[in-house]
């Protein structure tokens, strides 16, 4: 039997600058990293199993990761205020 191709994932422009922006921060824990990176790849075009190579994770990782985003289920990646010390939330909030 045929697999079924995963559901199309695709980001505005927006949600892909700030995903690329968690990766690159050197205080994003390193899960949430990972799960950007899951998302991307996903917008990217890539399958599940190309991504579990790439991240070197398993396939039903990729697949739920895929799943809870096109879902809605952002709060897990995204990052909150709370998560950044109150010093930068006042430095950034002045750019």
């Amino acid at each position: 039997m045929p697999r079924l191709a995963p559901k199309e994932l695709k980001l505005e422009a927006k949600e892909r600058e700030h995903l690329e922006k968690l990766i690159n921060r050197h205080t994003t824990e390193q899960q949430i990293a990972l799960r950007a990176k899951i998302v991307l790849l996903a917008d990217e075009g890539e399958n599940n199993r190309e991504i579990a190579r790439k991240l070197k994770i398993s396939r039903k990782m990729a697949s739920q990761w895929r799943e809870r985003w096109i879902a809605g289920q952002k709060s897990e990646i995204e990052i909150t205020e709370t998560h950044i010390p109150q010093t930068l939330q006042i430095a950034y909030k002045y750019k």
